[in-house]
C-alpha cells in the first residue's frame, strides 16, 4: 500500500486532544505506520479502507481506546486495531443480526503495517444523564457471569432497589435510571442468550442504535472460544 502524507486530519484536534490524555490506542497504531509524524499517513490508509469496503473517502476521527482507533464514515464506524483478536472475533461475527450487539460488515488485514480494519455500526454514545444513570447501574447493579438467560432477568432485578435507594441520594431522575435499567436487564439477556461474552462489558462501550442499547465493542476479555460458538466459520 502506498501512503502519501495529507494536510489536514478531519477532526485532527480531537486526535491530539486525546494523545495528551494519554489514550494509548492511537499510540499503538501510530507507532506501527510511522516514527516521524504518522498522522500525515494515517488520512491515506484510513481513506484506502474506506473505499475497499464501498465507502468514499469523508472519513472523521471519532475516539480511540486501549487497542486502536476509531472512525466515522457516513453511518458507519471504521476500527483500526493492533489485537489480532478483535479481529478474529469481529470475522466470527460478520452478517449476524444479534439484538443488542453492533452488527459486523466487513474486515481486512493492512498488511503493510500489521494492523486490521473492522466496519461496524455506529452507535449513539451515551448521553450525559444517561452515562450518570449507567455508572450508577454499573457501581450498584449485579451480574454474575455465571448467570443464564433463563434466571438473569429476575436474578438482576433483586438489585435494583440498591440502584434505586443511590439514584435518590445522587438525585438522578428515578424514572430515567428505570428506564436505562430496563434496556440494560434486556441488553444482558439477549447477549447472554447468544453466547456473546459481557466479561469486558461497562458504560463507555454500552450506547444505543435506534432504541435498543447495544454493546459496540467486543474487546479486552472477550472470550474468543466463546465467540466462536455462534458462528459458522
Amino acid at each position: 500500500m502506498v501512503v502519501k502524507t495529507f494536510e489536514k486530519f478531519k477532526n485532527l484536534k480531537k486526535v491530539y486532544k486525546d494523545l495528551d490524555k494519554d489514550k494509548i490506542g492511537i499510540d499503538k497504531i501510530t507507532s506501527k505506520i510511522s516514527k516521524s509524524d504518522p498522522l500525515k499517513k494515517l488520512k491515506k490508509i484510513v481513506k484506502q479502507i474506506s473505499k475497499s469496503f464501498g465507502y468514499g473517502s469523508e472519513v472523521r476521527y471519532l475516539d480511540s481506546g486501549s487497542c486502536g482507533m476509531a472512525f466515522v464514515i457516513k453511518d458507519k464506524v471504521i476500527k483500526l486495531t493492533s489485537n489480532e483478536e478483535e479481529f478474529l472475533i469481529a470475522k466470527q461475527l460478520l452478517g449476524q443480526n444479534i439484538p443488542n450487539m453492533v452488527r459486523y460488515y466487513r474486515v481486512t488485514r493492512v498488511k503493510e503495517y500489521d494492523i486490521w480494519a473492522i466496519l461496524m455500526d455506529k452507535a449513539r454514545n451515551l448521553n450525559k444523564d444517561e452515562s450518570e444513570a449507567m455508572n450508577l447501574i454499573d457501581d450498584y447493579g449485579y451480574v454474575d457471569l455465571g448467570w443464564t438467560h433463563e434466571n438473569i432477568k429476575d436474578l438482576m432485578e433483586d438489585s435494583f432497589s440498591d440502584i434505586e435507594k443511590y439514584a435518590k441520594k445522587s438525585k438522578i431522575s428515578i424514572r430515567l435510571v428505570k428506564r436505562v435499567w430496563d434496556d440494560y436487564k434486556n441488553m444482558i439477556y439477549n447477549l447472554i442468550k447468544n453466547s456473546i461474552s459481557i466479561k469486558d462489558l461497562h458504560p463507555g462501550n454500552i450506547g444505543y442504535l435506534g432504541k435498543d442499547m447495544v454493546h459496540f465493542d467486543l474487546m479486552g476479555q472477550t472470550d474468543f472460544e466463546e465467540i466462536s460458538k455462534i458462528s459458522d466459520y
